[in-house]
């Protein structure tokens, strides 16, 4: 990501802070208390979606990049979970997506229909607490972090390394870049 960037230039992207944080995993994890066997949470290091939650790891990556100047900011917002055109709707899908994905799937995937039956019933009381219009608003905890590019290192080998442009960086998945700023969507997976 680093070498993408013109000299001076920043990076930004946000990530999940902790599980504890983000209501679309910890409700429904939490529901499952006493219905399905404790699930082992992931170390801290672990790949997923919180691997990048604390935040002097994230320093610690980028500045072992080579990056300057590393911060991270919190920044909570409403996430929209589920949609539907009625709450009952809007909830089924909240409640499905949760089944469907992630840890709570894995858990459940061998199990009997009564504990999945269970299990839906549980995730959606502990998501029907949560306002919402057209979809189940939840609470999410993000990290917004930039960084800095301090220096010309684009020489790859004896070589120069070539610009990245606009087509070339929105061709390689969720980044954008635009003059000296490197803007990711990090969902991180390392």
């Amino acid at each position: 990501m680093r070498r993408a960037l013109m000299p001076d230039g920043r990076g930004v992207f946000v990530c999940w802070r902790g599980m504890a944080e983000n209501d679309w995993m910890r409700l429904p994890m939490g529901a499952m208390k006493g219905i399905a066997r404790p699930m082992t949470q992931p170390g801290p290091e672990a790949p997923g979606p919180f691997s990048f939650g604390d935040r002097e790891r994230v320093a610690s990556i980028l500045t072992k990049a080579g990056f300057t100047d590393v911060a991270s900011a919190p920044f909570n917002a409403s996430v929209p979970f589920g949609k539907g055109e009625t709450r009952d709707a809007e909830l089924d899908d909240a409640v499905n997506m949760t089944l469907e994905v992630g840890p709570l799937a894995r858990a459940l995937a061998d199990q009997p229909d009564d504990m999945r039956a269970s299990a839906s019933a549980a995730v959606r009381a502990a998501l029907a607490v949560c306002a919402g219009e057209r979809s189940v608003m939840i609470n999410g905890a993000t990290w917004i972090v930039t960084a800095r590019n301090p220096q010309a290192d684009r020489v790859v080998g004896e070589q120069r390394a070539p610009r990245v442009t606009w087509t070339q960086v929105t061709t390689r998945g969720k980044q954008y870049l635009k003059g000296r700023y490197l803007i990711a969507s990090i969902s991180s997976y390392v």
